[in-house]
């Protein structure tokens, strides 16, 4: 189950997202000075039989740190923002899985860098 929630995840992000470069857990990546770039990761806290039989439920939420140079203006990485919540929740065609609204926090700023964070709850519901 978290396969396939990840495989969808992983999916939306390589075929949509192409405003920055993608740091994926899985693969080293060296930020650039001055390039912007995101952070996905996938938690998947609980799953559950949701009925009788083999239909089974997983919650759980994706978080994305967007990363901008510091000193980039606002407008920017809302836009990102923007951009990942519309991928995620506006334009997902996926019949088994439901992103949710997300929530969009400042994170600490590091050296050369300002960052949000976009988690964006999530549920799944297959058939076994």
């Amino acid at each position: 189950m978290i396969q396939e929630v990840n495989a969808i995840v992983n999916g939306l992000l390589t075929q949509r997202w192409h405003t920055t470069p993608i740091a994926w857990d899985n693969i080293d990546y060296v930020p650039k000075r001055g390039t912007a770039f995101i952070r996905p990761r996938l938690y998947v806290p609980s799953h559950e039989r949701v009925a009788m039989g083999f239909r089974f439920r997983a919650s759980g939420y994706v978080s994305i740190d967007i990363f901008v140079p510091k000193n980039t203006d606002t407008d920017t990485i809302s836009g990102y923002a923007d951009e990942l919540f519309d991928i995620f929740v506006v334009n997902n065609n996926n019949d088994y899985t439901v992103f949710h609204a997300p929530t969009v926090m400042r994170m600490p700023q590091e050296k050369e860098w300002y960052s949000l964070s976009v988690t964006i709850p999530f549920t799944y519901d297959t058939c076994l």
